[in-house]
């Protein structure tokens, strides 16, 4: 964490503190651990698109249905509306559904 808590400690006040924020970061994915003490920064756009494609799929899920995330692909288990699939298009994901899409 060397360099990145050393910029960050003056704008968060103090070591321990910028410390818990570079985790904080890792652990919901906008900092990546290169090596142990370097870290890299995601793509905004990509980790954006990877949160709405997970909260699609878990919405899905909560709906009963089985929806699983491969890579730039999400496979749902039951009908998908034309919505759902230009939705997941727009995020860059390719939609496989396992029966006919349902009449809206």
């Amino acid at each position: 964490m060397g360099e990145a808590v050393d910029l960050l400690s003056p704008v968060m006040g103090g070591k321990r503190l910028a410390q818990r924020m570079v985790r904080m970061l890792v652990r919901h994915g906008l900092l990546e651990r290169c090596k142990p003490l370097t870290y890299r920064a995601v793509d905004l756009q990509e980790y954006l698109d990877r949160e709405a494609a997970e909260y699609i799929a878990s919405r899905l899920r909560r709906q009963g249905r089985e929806a699983t995330l491969e890579g730039r692909i999400l496979r749902v288990e039951g009908a998908c509306n034309d919505e759902l699939k230009r939705l997941a298009e727009n995020l860059g994901y390719t939609v496989y559904c396992s029966s006919s899409p349902s009449s809206s």
